[in-house]
């Protein structure tokens, strides 16, 4: 069985990306049951907070953990804290893999 992993996602006004982003990480061959996201939503003013409702959990398996703006280096960190695997994947908004 894989280990299982968690993709960090902070994001901020990322609306023209993240689909795309969130969509490749649907794409992934590695087992569904093995990945989850964690994101976190720093104060977007765009579509981005809808983004991440519609797929959140229905579309990819995760959760989004706070729509606070903290900035970057807090996201993470409270990303990381909250991750409840034993390995971390970073990802940002327009960063489809």
């Amino acid at each position: 069985m894989p280990p299982r992993v968690t993709w960090l996602l902070p994001v901020r006004n990322g609306e023209q990306y993240l689909a795309r982003t969130l969509i490749s990480i649907a794409e992934q061959d590695y087992p569904a049951h093995a990945h989850t996201v964690y994101a976190w939503d720093d104060g977007s003013s765009d579509a981005t907070p809808d983004l991440l409702r519609k797929w959140i959990g229905r579309e990819v398996p995760g959760r989004i953990v706070s729509n606070e703006r903290i900035g970057l280096g807090r996201a993470l960190a409270q990303l990381t804290v909250a991750a409840q695997s034993e390995l971390l994947a970073r990802i940002d908004a327009d960063d489809p893999c």
